[in-house]
């Protein structure tokens, strides 16, 4: 029988990074932090162990701020087009490295990408070569204004995970620690910048403390990961997003099972998520949980054989847009176990995921397969309800501080 991962203890002892990916580095080193189709032969899994993965973070660390030197908490915006490891290698190696990071997606537009750096201070931006038409024309808008943009490349993917690229490789694969910071940060301190959608304007600056990080590590898609021992593909999940963040990170770090990502291509760009290159990386990584876009669901519908395989996974998730009530309704009917996220870079993940209490003698209250298509508020959030006067509501998520800054 496979022992269950021990979670790190989510009371504020610890920090969520990169406390959370130390500590399963000091209790089981040599499990698995992450998976992929591997390089050499892509018929079979390959990891990347938690003490592969905290030795690259150290490495992130001596890199982007040598000897701890300078201010503590400089943001650092992240504009970047690499594998997914390398970007969430990096993140939390700026986490260790006591900068605050500010992953930004690299489709912004130069006018999007300045008003974050604006409103936030920042004069950092990590980024590569592919990315020089949007940083470079970012650096010139500011620059006229008299902010100072300082434009650095990402380290080397070869640099970051020596023993990746070559399992030969041994004295050379070492790091030094890298110093920890004195005092420790607070849990009211900022520790990273998740951008809004900006769907409805310029995207906001959205700040996350050490407490507002503690508090998704905690929300309820990391809970269930937990209690139905999950292993998420997370392919699809985009690193710089909030989604990203929880799938990509704190899932597999309070959890301690692994999420699959798709092989590092570097220094070529990184796999497109399709709906083939999903469900293949999923299959050969093992994983019983997905989260996936309603696009590729809909397509996944056309294939008996698909559906079939789906039926047989714990969980399939989607979110960032709806899903037919064709499809869904199908879909549940061979015993897929569908469930929406639903929720906000301010807020988090507001509703309950994996929900169904149905049984053979379901109470009249209870949520059933049926009802795929309707959510459930986690425990956890405070609604209020404002009546706008038309028959509908205003929903209101109550939090004890804003979330929302440089609007």
């Amino acid at each position: 029988m496979t022992s269950v991962p021990k979670s790190p203890p989510r009371d504020g002892s610890l920090y969520v990074l990169p406390g959370f990916m130390d500590f399963h580095a000091e209790h089981a080193p040599n499990n698995s932090w992450v998976t992929f189709p591997s390089r050499e032969d892509p018929t079979k899994s390959a990891s990347v162990s938690y003490q592969e993965g905290v030795e690259a973070t150290h490495r992130v660390a001596h890199a982007l701020r040598p000897g701890r030197t300078g201010p503590e908490q400089e943001v650092v915006a992240m504009l970047l087009n690499c594998d997914s490891i390398m970007y969430n290698a990096t993140m939390i190696g700026m986490f260790r490295a006591g900068i605050v990071p500010f992953p930004m997606s690299p489709k912004n537009s130069p006018e999007a990408v300045c008003h974050m750096l604006r409103t936030t201070k920042c004069h950092r931006v990590l980024s590569q070569p592919s990315l020089s038409a949007l940083t470079s024309a970012v650096k010139a808008t500011l620059e006229e204004e008299g902010h100072s943009v300082q434009l650095e490349e990402l380290p080397a993917f070869h640099d970051i995970f020596p023993t990746l690229v070559s399992r030969q490789v041994n004295g050379d694969a070492h790091v030094e620690p890298y110093p920890a910071r004195n005092p420790p940060r607070g849990m009211d301190d900022l520790v990273i910048y998740i951008h809004s959608s900006g769907s409805t304007g310029l995207p906001k600056s959205i700040p996350w403390t050490e407490r507002i990080l503690l508090t998704w590590a905690d929300s309820s898609i990391v809970r269930m990961s937990c209690k139905y021992q999950l292993r998420w593909a997370v392919q699809a999940l985009p690193p710089f997003h909030s989604i990203g963040m929880v799938g990509h990170m704190l899932v597999p770090l309070v959890s301690g099972l692994p999420v699959a990502h798709f092989t590092p291509q570097a220094p070529a760009p990184p796999v497109l998520p399709n709906p083939q290159n999903m469900i293949e990386g999923c299959r050969i990584t093992g994983c019983n949980a997905m989260s996936a876009v309603p696009i590729f669901i809909e397509m996944w519908c056309r294939s008996p054989d698909l559906v079939d395989y789906l039926a047989g996974m714990e969980c399939l998730t989607w979110a960032g847009g709806p899903l037919s009530a064709s499809n869904g309704d199908m879909l549940v009917s061979k015993g897929v176990n569908l469930a929406m996220i639903y929720g906000t870079t301010e807020i988090g993940v507001v509703n309950r995921v994996m929900d169904l209490d149905f049984s053979e003698n379901p109470r009249p209250d209870c949520k059933r397969p049926e009802d795929w298509a309707w959510m459930q508020m986690d425990e956890r959030i405070q609604p209020r309800w404002i009546d706008q006067g038309d028959g509908t509501y205003e929903l209101q998520c109550l939090a004890r501080l804003p979330y929302v800054f440089g609007e």
